[in-house]
């Protein structure tokens, strides 16, 4: 899932540690994945935040529907785009 312009980025990095399953980040740079230790989401992802505050781009996948679905939900809800 790509998701676009996350300005809340302290919530996001709430909602991703909330979920069940597995999540891998996908780097834009080289395609490599790398897995998001439940504990440790917002330090691996807040780089992509710092320059403005917000993440303008990010690609992640989902092991669990569920989340997903929760992910999917929220971004829609707080006008964000998804593709």
């Amino acid at each position: 899932m790509k998701l676009y312009n996350i300005d809340n980025t302290g919530k996001f990095f709430e909602k991703l540690a909330a979920c069940q399953g597995e999540i891998e980040f996908v780097d834009q740079n080289n395609g490599c994945r790398t897995f998001l230790p439940k504990q440790g989401i917002q330090e691996i992802l807040s780089p992509l935040s710092l320059i403005h505050g917000r993440i303008n781009q990010i690609e992640l996948l989902f092991h669990d529907h569920r989340d997903f679905d929760n992910i999917f939900r929220w971004v829609i809800n707080k006008g964000g785009i998804s593709a």
